[in-house]
């Protein structure tokens, strides 16, 4: 324990000496490969990593638990997403007979990033534990400033929410939104697919005409801070209907 003691010392020390540039390379270098076991995040990483840097940076802290600590509690606000690192938790859902674990690798309360949510079931850490929280209003400030991953995370939201709508039909909503498989690839193919055709870092092609870009913005924005029905735990089934219209071009100088 002395010995591990004083390699985090030295860490903390040679971390101190490192420029911003590589501080942020070296989070980058922590957190990613973490996230990029779900495939909107890899394919996020993909599509720019200038965005991947910022949002491993701004949107992401790391938290742990002790045995029997309760992670959250149904009804509980959530406001991140999370990816556990270390140890397993068990979820008990509402509607559920009996606990699912989240172990490594996994992650719940992906609905946070997408929509206002409040948790419908209970997780407690089963032995000590670490998670990496993926924090909901810090991925729309990331977002925001990377138009080329914009319509992409848009695209995916619109279809995670419509999925969800689908489950609280059904009387199927919990935390862990295990969407299958096969449905998260569609989810996520398609959303790339509807990708800003410019390289923001390379400035190959034009960019994305001013008021596009804008309301592209205001509407993830309005999805992500609604105060919609989804707060109750019951998504709305029309997220688009409250919507305001796009803005006029912005005229030529």
């Amino acid at each position: 324990e002395q010995k591990n003691s004083e390699v985090r010392e030295s860490d903390v020390h040679l971390l101190k000496m490192l420029s911003t540039q590589l501080h942020m390379e070296l989070v980058q270098e922590t957190y990613e490969p973490i996230m990029i076991a779900h495939p909107f995040f890899r394919h996020f990483a993909q599509c720019s990593s200038n965005a991947m840097r910022d949002f491993c940076n701004k949107a992401t802290s790391r938290i742990s638990y002790s045995l029997g600590d309760v992670v959250f509690a149904e009804h509980n606000k959530a406001d991140a997403m999370m990816f556990v690192t270390q140890g397993k938790c068990q979820y008990f859902g509402k509607y559920e007979k009996r606990g699912s674990t989240v172990k490594l690798g996994e992650w719940c309360s992906e609905a946070a990033l997408w929509t206002d949510w409040e948790h419908v079931g209970c997780l407690q850490a089963m032995v000590n534990a670490e998670a990496l929280l993926v924090n909901a209003a810090k991925l729309v400030e990331v977002v925001r400033k990377h138009p080329r991953v914009s319509p992409c995370t848009l695209e995916y939201g619109t279809s995670f929410v419509a999925w969800l709508n689908e489950q609280s039909e059904v009387g199927r909503l919990n935390d862990l939104h295990c969407i299958d498989r096969p449905t998260l690839d569609i989810f996520v193919t398609n959303a790339f697919a509807v990708q800003v055709q410019f390289d923001e870092e390379e400035h190959q092609t034009a960019p994305t005409p001013p008021a596009l870009l804008q309301r592209l913005k205001e509407k993830f924005l309005r999805r992500s801070d609604s105060s919609a029905s989804a707060a109750s735990s019951t998504p709305s089934t029309d997220i688009d209907a409250a919507l305001p219209p796009p803005p006029a071009p912005v005229p030529q100088q």
